[in-house]
């Protein structure tokens, strides 16, 4: 790791040196242990270890013990006033950085997180190694021995990347500890289940970055990009701590995470939420009337292809559950919507995203489509947004 340097730790190095050399060179045993003491503190502050900051400190405090006990003895004079100080200045600097740290350690992880409905069982640090490879291996020059990319095994990988190092983690139990698991308040019901269902969880977690100059947030590019990597059909919903955004994993994220600004995936709406809401809530009975008595707006421009995205939200039952869910449209045939399955739903057995559907113009529930101007439609989307507190978007 490479030492970091301020005015404060390379004074209180020399300190401490001096105070060896002169406590050597007088014989005083108390000299030299006050400046070992100064002298560890600060070369541990330059690499950045907790335990620093303790013994720097109390050998600053120690040292404006001793000059405050002289001046008392021998009477006032701005030497030692002056070193009081000096000393006072670098005991400030000392708490300072202190806080700084623990300000540090306290931030939340730089990390991505998967939730899965089962353990990745394959994974091996030469399979890391390859993916490391494929994504930057031209951009890192290659150390002694195999394991220069990644090394380890489950549940835990270090992988090495351009400029910072990763931690893999792949661990067969749940995310949260017991009693702080988020799941049970969620109104999303595909989050719900994700948290609820899933046996496994694997992260990627910053570990070091060789600039110290650089942004911790600086990592994501590289995390994601991995991360997209180890993403697939078990995995039910994605996870960063930072934020505590948590969102159902779609295959779409894919890209989103391979790209410049992979955190924005977390800033949207990846899926069609799906809100628990009662059928005789008035809000929403005014929006599925409005979705039918407009009807007409959707299949002309169906027709006319004046838009895209042309979806309608109904009911579906399968294994005596029903869901509203959303339906891309293909045809419309009088009284009978064609079309497949936009999202995937959430209990109605076999069925997936893609599937094939007819609805019954008597079950519209809603109805959008997209313009080059704006979103047309969508009646209901605004009431569920403000069931589960999402910020009104006119």
């Amino acid at each position: 790791m490479k030492p970091r340097l301020t005015w404060a730790n390379v004074l209180i190095f020399i300190l401490g040196a001096a105070l060896i050399v002169g406590g050597f060179r007088k014989g005083i045993v108390q000299e030299c242990a006050l400046g070992s003491l100064l002298a560890a503190g600060a070369v541990g502050m330059a690499y950045r270890q907790r335990w620093s900051f303790w013994p720097a400190l109390a050998g600053l405090v120690a040292g404006i013990g001793v000059i405050a006990y002289q001046i008392y003895a021998q009477g006032f004079s701005w030497l030692p006033a002056a070193g009081i100080a000096g000393l006072g200045l670098l005991a400030w600097d000392v708490v300072r950085e202190m806080r700084a740290a623990k300000r540090e350690r306290d931030k939340p992880l730089i990390s991505l997180v998967q939730f899965r409905r089962v353990p990745n069982n394959f994974l091996t640090d030469k399979k890391l190694a390859d993916i490391a490879q494929r994504l930057w291996g031209d951009q890192m020059p290659k150390q002694e021995g195999e394991a220069w990319l990644a090394m380890g095994k489950s549940p835990s990988f270090i992988v090495n990347a351009p400029g910072m190092t990763f931690l893999v983690n792949n661990f067969s139990k749940r995310y949260f500890e017991e009693g702080d698991d988020p799941g049970a308040e969620m109104d999303e019901l595909r989050l719900r289940r994700a948290l609820e269902t899933h046996t496994a969880w694997l992260s990627i977690d910053l570990l070091h970055m060789a600039d110290d100059a650089r942004s911790r947030e600086d990592a994501y590019p590289l995390i994601a990009k991995f991360f997209a990597e180890l993403l697939d059909d078990d995995c039910l919903a994605i996870y960063t701590p930072e934020s505590g955004r948590i969102l159902a994993y779609e295959p779409t994220m894919i890209e989103k995470l391979r790209g410049p600004n992979p955190l924005e995936v977390f800033a949207e709406l990846t899926f069609a939420p799906v809100i628990q809401i009662t059928d005789d809530d008035p809000r929403m009975k005014a929006a599925v009337e409005e979705a039918r008595r407009r009807w007409p707006e959707f299949v002309e421009a169906f027709n006319a292809k004046g838009g895209e995205h042309f979806s309608i939200k109904a009911p579906v039952t399968a294994d005596d559950n029903t869901e509203f869910i959303w339906v891309q449209v293909e045809r419309i045939d009088g009284e009978t919507i064609h079309g497949r399955l936009a999202n995937d739903p959430v209990a109605l057995g076999e069925m997936k995203l893609g599937d094939p559907i007819e609805i019954p113009l008597e079950n519209l529930n809603d109805w959008n489509y997209v313009t080059k101007e704006e979103f047309k439609g969508g009646f209901t989307v605004q009431v569920l947004r403000e069931a589960s507190g999402e910020p009104s978007k006119n």
